[in-house]
Order: structure tokens, then sequence, then C-alpha cells
């Protein structure tokens, strides 16, 4: 391979983790070739499954398959099918493999809008996809058989129960209690560390600056200095739901389904996360009903609440010259 020119008796040749990924490569490629197609491995697979989803080319597939990078059609068809069996397991509310009960859990919400080039604009597809996070080590589920026959599995038909909104939720903050103290002097120490670290930041990035010196960004530095070793997050895919989310009803039907993903899971509470236009139709939705605000947490995405801010900024600051434009994509 090139990796390295000097003779070596007992000791390994030291990679770097891009030459080993590609080693790895080809050597699952000597495997596959040499059975013939009758050892699968995890390229095989996975990369034949990977380039279907994305592309939906059978004829780019068929090529792969020809050069001996992926197995056949047929074998990624079977696979595909055992999965989505293995998932579904015959329940309304289908929970990913990877995502374990007793657990917190981040449920993200979002449109999935495919926008098909249409004569009159009209019958695209919009629909709605969510994702779960979760932390720390976990467990796979059941293992998944794959039959030599089935290729192909019926998709569950989806009922979006109609939604009529009569009244407007209110919510009192004077009747409801709260352990948390939400005093401004409640976290001013957390505050105060906060902005010292920006500080000695800022100090110590000026004078790399000027010295010449490389240092790294915010992120690398917060790494370098993180006391504990940050988990990696795992994150697992939800049925897509075929209606629009712009509809309360589609809304109404993403809160209900996180109730149940929250009960499966056992746990007390789940936070659920939106943009800025689904955030305010699931929040009035929840204030007309107690289960969700029981169970559900419902906060902004990172990017819309920046947005958010910077319109209130915009707003106070107007007529000192200060205009938010609309940006064209």
């Amino acid at each position: 391979m090139g990796f390295s020119d000097q003779p070596l008796r007992e000791e390994r040749v030291q990679i770097s983790g891009n030459e080993q990924t590609k080693l790895l490569s080809i050597a699952q490629d000597l495997i596959y070739a040499e059975s013939k197609g009758r050892k699968f491995t995890h390229k095989s697979l996975a990369l034949g499954m990977t380039v279907r989803q994305i592309t939906g080319s059978v004829r780019l597939l068929r090529i792969l398959h020809g050069l001996g990078h992926t197995a056949s059609v047929a074998t990624v068809y079977k696979h595909d099918t055992a999965l989505a069996i293995a998932s579904s397991r015959g329940q309304d509310i289908i929970i990913p493999r990877n995502i374990n009960p007793g657990m917190f859990a981040t449920v993200v919400w979002d449109n999935n809008d495919f926008n098909e080039e249409a004569v009159s604009g009209k019958g695209t597809t919009h629909v709605a996809n969510g994702i779960m996070l979760q932390n720390g080590n976990t467990t796979l589920g059941d293992h998944v058989t794959v039959s030599k026959s089935c290729r192909t599995v019926q998709a569950p038909e989806t009922y979006i129960a109609p939604y009529t909104n009569r009244e407007k939720g209110t919510i009192s903050l004077r009747s409801q209690s709260s352990d948390i103290s939400i005093d401004d002097k409640s976290y001013q120490d957390e505050q105060q560390f906060a902005r010292n670290v920006d500080f000695v930041y800022t100090l110590s990035r000026k004078y790399a600056s000027e010295s010449g010196l490389l240092f790294p960004g915010w992120t690398g530095l917060s790494t370098q200095v993180h006391k504990e070793i940050p988990t990696v997050t795992n994150i697992g895919y939800l049925p897509v739901i075929d209606a629009p989310v712009t509809d309360l009803a589609t809304v109404n039907a993403l809160l209900k389904h996180s109730v149940s993903i929250c009960q499966r899971l056992q746990l007390p509470e789940i936070v659920l996360v939106f943009d800025e236009a689904l955030y305010a139709k699931a929040q009035m939705l929840r204030w007309k009903n107690e289960e969700y605000k029981n169970r559900l947490v419902i906060r902004l995405g990172d990017f819309h609440t920046i947005m958010s801010f910077c319109s209130a900024i915009a707003k106070i600051f107007k007529d000192a010259g200060l205009e938010v434009r609309p940006v064209v994509y």
C-alpha cells in the first residue's frame, strides 16, 4: 500500500485513520471477490443500501455490484425489507433499535419537502420526519433475520385524526409550582464562570495570533480542557408521517406520537425540538392538553432561537437604522 518504506520484522506499520479505512475497504473487496459474492461484508451491504436510499438508482447499484463493491440489487432489497419488518414488529409506535428505555432522549420533528418538478406545482411530497437522540452507551435490540424470499413490505397506513381549533390555549404561571428558582441572581455563579472562560480564551487567542503560535478554536479548546470524556450521541430514525406539518392535525399527531414514545421508553417526560413555525403551533396545542403539559418539554432549535433574538433586536433598534432584510436562497 506504500504506507511505509521502512523494513519491519516484528513490528506493525503505524497508519492513520484514513489509511486504515482504505486498507479495510480493499480487504473487504478481496473477501467479497474471493467468495464470489457469497460472503457479505460490511462494505458490500452498507454501501449498497446507502446508495439505494440516496439515489434510488438500480442502474448505479448494478454498476457497483459488477465492479465488486456492493451486493446485488436483490440482496439490498431483502436487507432493507428485513430492517423494515424488524423495526415495525406490528406496533403502532416504532422505537429505533439503538434507543434504549430508561435513558433520557430528545425527539426532533421537522418537515421534509421533496418539491418534485410538476407542471402545475401540485401533488408534491410534504411529509414529517423525526429523529431521536440519546447519549450514553446503548445496546441494539433483537437480531434481524433476513428472509431469502421477501423483497417487499407493505407500508402501514397513516391516519391523521382531524383537529378543530375552537378556543385558544392559555398558560398561567402563578398556578404552576416549580422547585427551580427563577430569580435573576440564581445562576450568577455559573454565568460568571462562563464569562471568565470567554475572557481568558479571548486573551489567549490574541496572544497566540500576535506571537505566531497555533491556537485551537473554541470547540477544540473546550474539548481539550473538558474534564469528562464526551459521549457519542446515538441517532435513531423514526418512520415518516405522510402528512404536511403545516396542518394542526399533523402537529397534534406528532405530539401524540411523542407521548407514546415517552411511555414506551418509561420516561417521566421527553424533550421535543421544533423549528419556529412548528414551535408556535405545538405550544398552542400543549397548553390545552394536561397530558402534553406533564409529559412534553417543547423548545426551539438553536438556529431558530438565534433567529428570534436577531428579529427582536432588529425590531427594537429599527429606528436607529438596523433592519432585517429577507434572505433569498
